[in-house]
């Protein structure tokens, strides 16, 4: 990695760790940055399980394309999860999701046992099973997508709507064609949800620029 580069993160990060919030957000966590190689604009971070590690990654595209300010701003994106106690919530959220399935899975099976054959049952079984792991996946993928939207009202709060719509703008430059929607697969909304949302927010006057 060009130390250009990790210096141009190292600053932003050093602007943002001084806010009292964020601070506090990560009392007791040890962050971990990294940059790695992407064609994309993209960061996100992630909590680590029976560890009080939080991992920040940040692509290599973004630390080039973009300014320091709007770098600082996708980061306090980032940092609004943590704040918010995202991160973290996920990690505790696979666990439920899991045994949700399982009990769900054992009552189906107890349920059609006494009625069916044993290939009819592995059938109907397997079908089962791949339906409740459906639903789990779209249980975790609102989660992450109200999570971001709560990110970006953070931001929004912060520094007012049209300075994050700009940062925005940059973030899905290289394929906001693709990102004017989003199917229920997408664990973000798209580029125009995120809009949409950020409009509806309701701020002070002086906010809102």
């Amino acid at each position: 990695m060009g130390e250009a580069s990790i210096n141009k993160l190292n600053l932003a990060l050093d602007v943002l760790l001084k806010n009292d919030e964020i601070k506090k957000s990560l009392n007791g966590l040890l962050l971990k940055p990294k940059i790695f190689k992407a064609k994309t604009i993209n960061a996100f971070c992630w909590a680590e399980k029976d560890s009080n590690n939080i991992h920040l990654a940040v692509s290599m595209k973004m630390i080039e394309v973009m300014d320091e300010r709007s770098l600082i701003l996708c980061l306090l994106h980032e940092f609004a999860h943590l704040i918010k106690g995202h991160p973290q919530f996920l990690l505790k959220l696979n666990p439920i999701l899991f045994t949700f399935k399982v009990i769900l899975f054992l009552f189906f099976l107890t349920s059609i046992y006494p009625y069916v054959t044993v290939l009819p049952m592995i059938g109907l079984s397997l079908a089962f099973a791949g339906f409740i792991s459906f639903v789990a996946f779209l249980i975790h993928r609102r989660f992450k997508r109200k999570f971001e939207f709560e990110a970006d009202e953070f931001v929004v709060r912060k520094v007012g709507k049209k300075s994050f719509i700009d940062v925005l703008e940059v973030y899905f430059e290289d394929d906001l064609e693709t990102k004017l929607s989003s199917s229920i697969f997408d664990s973000h909304p798209s580029f125009k949800e995120r809009i949409q949302r950020i409009q509806k927010i309701s701020l002070p006057e002086q906010k809102v620029q």
